[in-house]
């Protein structure tokens, strides 16, 4: 018994690095594809996924997939991943992995028994060695090749299975690609037909940004561990909140651009290539992305602060207005869009930046450029095309800061997975049991929204209540929030507490939103003005009882309202599809017609 188990130690230890995206090399054959089950047996056991204590083949429930005829012969997403697989591992106890040999996040050791907690630091406080390792880190990721492998065409190319496509990639550009395939338009076919009409999204745009996005990081920070033996490796973040410009663009830290166009990034990164960046044209001819071997692509580039439009970071008011939200979600003002980019009062859609942080309204941002949106295109170059942004690993560091606001307002607001939105308010594929596209094993929307220690990760300065650390910090940090005022409507929307309303309206169609109007403050006897402000309710208060009542006397306005809505909808969709497409690199940021700021 005592040598089977050191077998099993030495066998265990040398297996293939097992993070999710995609699909394993063991699970891509004909027979896997065919019969739609991916339960390997593990190395050194007798049963698929290791047997009783450790694993079980079991079928997988995703949710029914909604009406797919929009989507012409592009399904692979929808109802992820029962186009390939309907079949796979579940693991008990703190075991993980498509074969359960690996452990969950936050655990380590064969058994499993181990936790393994780290810290994600501010990598400006990082000493120089610590960054001079985390680049290497990054560098040999590139140089690994995975035990994973990604599709390069769609699965009706396959012939039910019988012919798979898919090919093998670094551990490093598996990453870029799984972004980029969750990020991508729905395909059209027959190839070469593109009428534009399908946004589908399962990682942007919606409740699904900020869990993905923390499952992302999460895998990737266990693969780097892995690659680089490092069990202690976490990613460090970089605190753009009212930097005065990307003070890490340089030698020392994430490589400079060159001064003249097209501002290739200089130093170790300079070999790196751009994968992906192309997908518009595999997109328009019906193809998947597949160009990861090509030596023939461009170089990774980066030109910060160069946009006339974007050129300043977030400001730090524009942090402190994120945090005051107190709703993660809510419904969209334009639910006909695949998109969530007009959910008002959201701190997920306003730390994703299509609503309004700066001005401080919670309303719909024109361009819908702020926050971590601004920061990508701040950026520009390789950073500026979101669904191909990984190929830049200041990606991660941006994105680690992203999940840092998140925990902070998680800890502040006590967040758990009850306070995500219902599946009326979210997009396809964004549910909250919806499995996360192209993650396998499968993981679940809904289930990374709780706090950071759960899933064996913190951050250095971020207290239990989400707080920072120091106490004069803690101080600025509170006063900020509490001055912020919420979201300013219009008298009238604040008496109707509609969910759709003239300020969200004329916002989408980027006319001049209005402002709020000055008010007596009939309750007080001191006389003074104030502003009338819109608390926006919870999510359980909006979906309770269905559809909320207008109060007796103002319904004349809110027929007056829905008239305004019912005439403009076509064009709100089509404004708003637009601006998500010009965040997203359709349109280069460049061709934006104002020379204002956000």
């Amino acid at each position: 018994m005592a040598a089977d188990f050191q077998l099993r130690t030495v066998l265990l230890s040398t297996l293939f690095f097992k993070c999710s995206g995609q699909f394993p090399k063991v699970c891509v054959s004909p027979e896997s594809l065919s019969s739609k089950e991916c339960c390997p047996q593990p190395v050194g056991y007798d049963s698929k996924c290791g047997g009783p204590g450790r694993g079980a083949c079991v079928d997988l429930s995703p949710p029914k997939a909604d009406d797919s005829s929009q989507f012409g012969g592009d399904l692979d997403r929808l109802a992820w991943p029962s186009t390939f697989f309907t079949r796979a591992c579940k693991c008990d106890g703190n075991f993980d992995g498509y074969d359960c040999s690996q452990c969950k996040f936050g655990y380590k050791g064969t058994e499993c028994d181990k936790e393994n907690r780290v810290t994600r630091r501010n990598i400006l406080s990082m000493s120089q060695s610590e960054v001079k390792k985390f680049r290497s880190y990054l560098l040999n990721a590139k140089d690994k090749i995975s035990d994973y492998q990604i599709a390069t065409s769609l699965y009706i190319d396959m012939l039910n299975g019988d012919n798979p496509l898919f090919n093998n990639v670094n551990e490093y550009d598996r990453f870029v690609w799984n972004h980029y395939y969750a990020a991508r338009e729905n395909i059209r076919r027959p190839a070469g037909v593109n009428d534009g009409s399908t946004i589908i999204d399962f990682a942007h745009a919606g409740p699904a940004f900020l869990t993905w996005h923390r499952a992302y990081l999460l895998l990737f920070e266990r693969m780097i561990q892995q690659v680089n033996n490092d069990d202690d490796f976490a990613i460090p973040y970089w605190d753009w909140s009212g930097a005065p410009n990307c003070e890490i663009c340089t030698e020392e830290y994430m490589g400079e651009n060159s001064p003249s166009p097209p501002h290739n990034i200089l130093g170790e990164f300079s070999g790196w290539k751009d994968l992906c960046s192309d997908f518009q044209r595999f997109h328009d001819i019906g193809l998947i992305c597949s160009n990861v071997d090509n030596s023939n692509l461009p170089s990774i580039t980066r030109h910060p602060g160069s946009n006339k439009v974007l050129d300043e970071l977030p400001s730090l008011d524009a942090l402190y207005y994120t945090l005051s939200m107190t709703d993660y979600d809510t419904r969209p003002l334009v639910p006909t869009l695949n998109v969530s980019i007009s959910s008002h009062c959201s701190f997920r859609n306003i730390l994703e930046g299509f609503a309004d942080s700066e001005r401080q309204t919670g309303l719909f941002a024109p361009f819908g450029l702020q926050s971590q949106n601004r920061v990508h295109s701040y950026l520009n170059g390789t950073m500026g095309i979101v669904a191909s942004s990984p190929n830049d690993p200041m990606f991660w560091l941006h994105h680690s800061n992203v999940d840092r606001i998140m925990e902070k307002w998680i800890r502040r607001y006590n967040v758990n997975t009850n306070h995500y939105p219902p599946k009326d308010s979210t997009p396809v594929g964004q549910e909250a049991d919806s499995y996360m596209v192209p993650f396998f094993p499968v993981m679940k929307n809904g289930e990374f929204l709780q706090k950071s220690q759960v899933f064996g990760y913190t951050y250095d300065n971020v207290d239990s209540e989400g707080k920072p650390i120091s106490a004069l910090e803690k101080e600025r940090e509170d006063q900020s929030i509490d001055r912020m005022q919420g979201c300013v409507l219009s008298p009238l929307d604040a008496d109707l507490q509609l969910d759709l309303g003239i300020p969200e309206i004329t916002a989408i169609l980027n006319l001049k939103p209005w402002k709020a109007l000055k008010m007596k403050n009939v309750n007080k006897n001191d006389g003074n003005d104030v502003f009338k402000t819109f608390n926006h309710p919870s999510a359980d208060q909006q979906h309770s009882d269905g559809a909320r009542k207008p109060p007796t006397g103002t319904i004349s306005v809110a027929v007056v309202v829905i008239v305004l809505l019912i005439a403009s909808s076509a064009f709100i969709s089509i404004k708003g599809r637009n601006v998500y497409h010009r965040y997203r690199g359709y349109q280069p940021i460049r061709e934006m017609d104002t020379d204002k700021k956000l």
